[in-house]
Parts: C-alpha cells; sequence; structure tokens
C-alpha cells in the first residue's frame, strides 16, 4: 500500500532495518550529514545499503506479476520524488554519484531506468506535469553525477533522439514553463562541456538549442535568474 511505500522509505532514511515492507528487498541508507566511520568496510556498506534503497524504489514503480494496477498515483509520485532525492549531490553527497551511475549502466535497474525516462520521450500532453518535472529533476541529477558524457549522450540517444527533442521543446517553451526549460538546460550543459558530443547531436537539433537558449537567457534575465545562468553556462558550453 502507499502508507507501507511511505515507511519503507522513511524508515530507510533513519536507517533502520524494515522488517514488513511488503517487497523483496528492505532498503537501508544513511543520509549524508551523519557521523559515520572513515574504514572501507562501512563505506562499502553504506553504498550497498544506498543501492538497496534504489531497489526498492523500483519495486514501487516497476510492476510485478501483472500488478500494474497496483501502482496509484500517489504511490508513483513518492517513488519518484525520492528516487529524486537519492540521486542529488545536495542530498546525498558521493554517493548520489554511484546511485545516478547505477541507474544509467546497471541491467538490474534497466526496468526503473525505462520507467523513469519514457516519459520524457512522450508528447508532454499525454502525461501529468508533476510527473514530467520528476524524470527532469531525476535526469538533471543523474548528469550532474555522470561520470562519463557519453553515457548520458546514449541515453538521450535512443529512441531517434526523442529526448533530446523533448528537452529542447521544454526551453523553447521557457515562458510557459521556467522550471522544465531551467531542468533541460542542466541536463544539456552536460552533453555540450563534450564538444565531440555536441557534434554527433544532428544538427537541426544543434540549431534549434542554440536558438532556443539564446532566447531563454533573455526571458531569464527578465523573469528567472537560475535559467538565464544555467542557460548561459549550456550556450558557452557549445
Amino acid at each position: 500500500s502507499y502508507i507501507q511505500d511511505v515507511y519503507a522509505i522513511l524508515d530507510a532514511v533513519e536507517g533502520k532495518k524494515v522488517e514488513e515492507c511488503g517487497m523483496e528487498i528492505a532498503p537501508i541508507y544513511c543520509e549524508e550529514n551523519e557521523v559515520i566511520s572513515n574504514m572501507d568496510d562501512e563505506g562499502a556498506i553504506s553504498i550497498e545499503n544506498s543501492v538497496a534503497s534504489l531497489q526498492v524504489v523500483s519495486d514501487i514503480l516497476c510492476s510485478r506479476g501483472g500488478k500494474a494496477g497496483e501502482l496509484t498515483v500517489e504511490r508513483r509520485d513518492f517513488a519518484m520524488a525520492s528516487l529524486s532525492s537519492l540521486t542529488s549531490l545536495e542530498r546525498m553527497g558521493q554517493r548520489a554519484v554511484h546511485l545516478s551511475n547505477e541507474l544509467v549502466n546497471s541491467e538490474a535497474h534497466a526496468d526503473l531506468r525505462n520507467f523513469v525516462f519514457t516519459y520524457l520521450s512522450q508528447d508532454p500532453k499525454q502525461n501529468p506535469q508533476r510527473l514530467i518535472i520528476h524524470s527532469l529533476e531525476i535526469l538533471a541529477n543523474v548528469a550532474n553525477c555522470s561520470r562519463s558524457p557519453t553515457q548520458l549522450a546514449d541515453l538521450l540517444s535512443q529512441n531517434d533522439y526523442s529526448i533530446y527533442h523533448e528537452l529542447i521543446n521544454n526551453i523553447e517553451n521557457a515562458p510557459s514553463n521556467p522550471h522544465a526549460a531551467d531542468l533541460s538546460c542542466v541536463i544539456l550543459k552536460n552533453v555540450c562541456l563534450s564538444q565531440a558530443i555536441t557534434n554527433l547531436m544532428p544538427r537541426h537539433f544543434r540549431e534549434r538549442l542554440f536558438t532556443a537558449l539564446t532566447k531563454a537567457v533573455n526571458f531569464g534575465g527578465i523573469y528567472h535568474a537560475e535559467l538565464q545562468g544555467h542557460s548561459q553556462q549550456c550556450l558557452d558550453a557549445m
């Protein structure tokens, strides 16, 4: 149930062992500001427990045994918000780097990866805005944590560059949704930092992106400071 999901993830945040959460794996991880030992074995345990927390989110979002109907709006939104926190450098520190790369590269989390990022390649009118924002937040976190721009570029290039298209579309429509545009700039900035990767982007996408970023800088300068900063950084990286 939704309440069980809430308590499972909250218990994990507090480092408690989850005895009965209705899932195969009981997640455990520690907050970054907790006092922990510097010993290598405890550091390994911390990472292992963080990965277990990633698994519990996967158990919530990815249906098993044809139980897709059990994924209510509340469960989905809570799990997506939790995944956004788990992959955040600000909240999880270096553990977010490990979790983000697990999410992008591990076959064990392929279903979760597909669930999260499929929403970014679809027409925004088909999905709730909050779900798209959660997906953008997670991808922005992953982009900030990525060990290689190539990994990120491969992810964005799937399905005939459909994610690229939607990210650029978000920036083009910055006046109607500046938050989505800002997150899209954060994501693409990390791709554009590698000129070799940028050159692999289809030419018409590069041209659209340059035009959209120029307009976003001007719009952000008046209405949205973060958008101005991130769109300018993306332009500079190009």
